[in-house]
């Protein structure tokens, strides 16, 4: 496995992580962004972008784009089958949680 995948493997068990701890398992892309940018990934907009795409694929989440006076903006909230994924459930999409000590 590349450091690519790797990264994008754990960009996406911290988005997963993120919405499992929202209120409502739900949160708008640009919070996302700057969670996955706080927490060890310096990733881009698109970057994380893709990464909820791919969740989506999955079923771990579901996006939607909800009207503001700045244009569509994406709201991504955790499914049934996220929550259970970010609470340690093992996806081949998502890197493993880390083990608490």
């Amino acid at each position: 496995m590349s450091i690519a995948d790797t990264m994008g493997k754990d960009r996406r068990r911290l988005i997963l992580e993120h919405l499992a701890a929202a209120e409502g398992y739900g949160l708008g892309l640009g919070v996302l962004v700057s969670l996955v940018g706080q927490a060890r990934h310096g990733a881009w907009r698109d970057v994380v972008e893709g990464d909820v795409t791919i969740l989506a694929q999955h079923n771990l989440v579901a996006t939607e784009d909800l009207p503001s006076a700045l244009g569509p903006q994406r709201w991504v909230t955790l499914t049934g089958l996220g929550l259970d994924v970010a609470r340690g459930r093992a996806h081949p999409a998502v890197a493993d949680k880390l083990p608490s000590y």
